[in-house]
């Protein structure tokens, strides 16, 4: 028996309703059993509205009345460059965020020179990898109801990445309308001003999507990204692009069984002197139940394909990815599953000549208590197709066009996360390019309930490569504290240090 107070002005609703959709779950955790209030398949999350129950009211609901909030805020601060020699140097600003409610399913988001500085440093990583790494988005103007915008292309190709705006250069004022019209149709509208600092010119970003269900599950969403450089008019040392877009079709399939997922696109780059191969496809399909996950996925992107306000990790390739795991169900009262899983992934260039190939076995055994054991080895073939430093130190790079294989092994164990004290260990053996490398990385979290909980997340990587290319070792340690005095009053601590660039934040 649980009794909860909700108000209503904390919820979106139609004013003289009658009945609502409405679903409970609970997770018992010392069982693993997830249930529900209204039945629905395994197979679906929780809050999948197709399957609510009805709850009716004993009389209509009062209008809502109108929503809005205006969030308005200051600030000040001051920062001296010791190793310059330099004094203090405050500053002050202030600014404002508005929402409006336009309906129950349609929201207008204002902002007007916006503050950054509750939103926490990023997790820092030990940088091995020949392409950009992806930080995701925490600033709250981009991440409400982002779902839109933020799920475009795949993991990889990426057509609209928030993070390039407004991390250079100051955002000056945005807006973002976003929401149903009607049953069938969803839009998203954003647009964001970014102002000029030191060599980065001011700016006008615009993403705009519209999406529309198909059969039960299924939709189709077109899309355009825009950026658009200003005043440029007098400045004859810029060499970058005037503009750059991005249009697009999408289409995502999920089958009203839920059993088989998918999507494919064509994405199209738009700038000055932009041809036919400044395009990116993709498709991908999964059949997934209870036991078996099969995948297939494909991407083809060419090398003129721009999208400056997108994460692409690499141009001019085409890829394959199969994937297959099997999971086993014993009627053990301690192991919950286990089965083994095979990973291919494939990269070609152009020219359709084999340039990376990874082949992953593993095999893992989850208990009834969710802790979690993986043992893999990996097999990886790579062409380098640019020198590339593989402790990213500065040193003798390897050259483009030398091949490399090697082969590792990886063991990794996540503790039951239902305790107070809970912890994760991993380690990989092996080869790397010409040399070897042991990595480990453990993570620890101990929770004082309500009050408080502490993390301490930690990196180890001996790197040892054959002159004259350089060998190094890597720690990265990130001890955090996060207090919480009362509902609205909390406190956070996170340190990091990272010896990989000789810096402590």
């Amino acid at each position: 028996v649980a009794e909860y107070a909700i108000p209503f002005r904390s919820i979106r609703y139609n004013g003289g309703d009658m009945e609502w959709g409405i679903n409970f779950s609970r997770l018992d955790l010392k069982t693993n059993e997830k249930s529900s209030w209204a039945p629905m398949p395994r197979q679906f999350a929780t809050a999948t509205l197709a399957f609510t129950g009805s709850l009716v009211w004993d009389k209509p609901l009062p209008s809502s009345g109108p929503r809005f909030s205006l969030i308005p805020y200051i600030s000040a601060k001051t920062t001296q460059n010791k190793e310059a020699g330099e004094g203090f140097k405050p500053e002050a600003s202030a600014g404002i965020d508005a929402k409006v409610i336009l309906s129950t399913s349609m929201n207008l988001d204002l902002t007007v020179n916006p503050d950054y500085s509750q939103v926490e440093v990023d997790r820092q990583v030990t940088n091995l990898d020949r392409f950009e790494l992806f930080f995701p988005e925490k600033r709250q103007f981009f991440l409400e109801n982002s779902d839109l915008f933020a799920k475009l292309g795949n993991d990889y190709i990426r057509p609209f990445f928030s993070r390039r705006i407004g991390l250079d250069s100051p955002v000056l004022a945005g807006a973002r309308l976003s929401g149903k019209i009607g049953n069938k149709w969803r839009i998203g509208l954003m647009d964001i001003q970014t102002g000029e600092k030191d060599t980065i010119k001011a700016g006008n970003f615009t993403v705009a999507a519209l999406q529309r269900q198909v059969f039960s599950h299924s939709n189709i969403t077109a899309f355009l990204v825009n950026k658009q450089v200003m005043n440029l008019d007098d400045d004859t040392t810029f060499t970058g692009y005037k503009f750059n877009r991005v249009a697009g079709l999408e289409y995502n399939l999920a089958s009203a069984n839920n059993h088989w997922l998918g999507k494919a696109f064509y994405h199209q780059s738009l700038y000055p002197g932009a041809n036919g191969n400044a395009a990116a496809l993709a498709a991908n399909i999964v059949y997934s139940t209870q036991y078996l996950n099969v995948a297939l996925n494909q991407s083809w992107v060419g090398a003129d394909y721009i999208a400056e306000v997108g994460y692409i990790r690499r141009k001019g390739y085409y890829e394959i990815n199969p994937t297959f795991q099997f999971r086993f169900f014993p009627s053990s009262s301690k192991i919950a599953n286990h089965g083994p899983a095979v990973k291919l992934d494939m990269f070609y260039d152009p020219s359709l000549n084999l340039t990376d190939r990874e082949i992953q076995l593993s095999y893992q055994v989850e208990w009834m208590n969710k802790s979690i054991l993986v043992v893999d080895t990996k097999d990886t073939y790579i062409k380098l197709l640019d020198p590339f430093d593989p402790t990213h130190t500065e040193g003798v790079p390897l050259p483009a066009g030398d091949e490399f294989n090697w082969k590792d092994m990886g063991i990794s164990f996540t503790s039951d996360i239902r305790k107070p004290f809970n912890w994760l260990l991993s380690s990989r053996y092996g080869g790397y390019f010409d040399g070897s490398r042991w990595t480990i990385n453990g993570e620890l979290y101990y929770r004082i309930q309500p009050y408080a909980s502490l993390a301490v997340v930690t990196s180890y990587n001996n790197i040892l490569m054959p002159s004259p290319y350089k060998s190094a070792e890597f720690i990265l340690i990130g001890p955090r504290l996060d207090f919480t005095f009362t509902d609205k009053l909390f406190f956070t601590s996170f340190v990091q240090y990272n010896n990989q660039i000789d810096n402590l934040n």
